[in-house]
């Protein structure tokens, strides 16, 4: 095979597997939707690393590699950009939780399930530092404080929702399903040290605790042989 045929086979490969340009003009929705969340993840990155305080938007979109002209188009002061990037931050732990829950299983595993999928959401350092950022921020931005709080209520409306089942099955004795859970997933998080230290990696260790919190709740809300 001649040297000539060698090359034009090459220049085909590599053109079929060299990236397509994006068109020139204005991005698509799907593009411009894209870029947002991604500009906001840096920006809530900021945040966490400095404060509030010590950011500015300048910073940020050097950190995001894009014009000061284009930061401001998008949000006119820092405040407006910090309350986009922490409900931006709120909505990613939304889709991280996995709220399947399976009614059919014996209660105890149901719960022991839900306790143990929070350890690993309260294992997340991301998560962790977007509560401590909201949480020191609670004075300054208290409408976002309130959608935290919210959100966490929303988040967690399906161990809510297992609760009032199991309740009306006469399964557990739940008086409050929606209080109940949110108890639920404080004592699995950890309480105050979800935010105050650490987690830790130790797979025993979190075993041995979520056994605990369910032996915990079980106490309370186990019904007794005969009603």
């Amino acid at each position: 095979m001649s040297s000539q045929h060698h090359s034009q086979t090459a220049i085909a490969a590599a053109r079929r597997s060299a990236p397509k340009r994006r068109p020139r003009g204005r991005p698509s929705h799907a593009d411009a939707v894209r870029f947002r969340a991604d500009f906001l993840e840096i920006a809530l990155e900021v945040f966490r690393d400095e404060g509030y305080a010590g950011s500015s938007m300048d910073g940020i979109a050097r950190r995001a590699k894009v014009s000061k002209n284009t930061v401001y188009l998008q949000y006119r002061t820092k405040n407006e950009l910090f309350r986009a990037a922490a409900l931006h931050g709120l909505e990613t732990v939304r889709r991280q939780l996995d709220t399947s829950i399976h009614t059919e299983q014996p209660v105890e595993t149901v719960l022991l399930s839900i306790i143990s999928q929070v350890q690993s959401l309260a294992a997340d350092a991301s998560l962790r530092g977007l509560a401590r950022l909201l949480i020191a921020e609670s004075q300054r931005f208290p409408d976002v404080a309130a959608a935290m709080f919210a959100e966490a209520n929303h988040l967690f409306e399906p161990v809510a929702t297992y609760l009032r089942h199991a309740a009306k099955q006469k399964r557990l004795r739940v008086k409050n399903p929606a209080s109940a859970a949110l108890d639920l997933v404080t004592l699995a998080m950890g309480g105050l040290n979800f935010v105050l230290a650490e987690p830790t990696a130790s797979a025993p260790v979190l075993k041995e605790r979520a056994n605990q919190v369910l032996q915990l709740v079980l106490n309370g809300w186990r019904i007794p042989n005969g009603g």
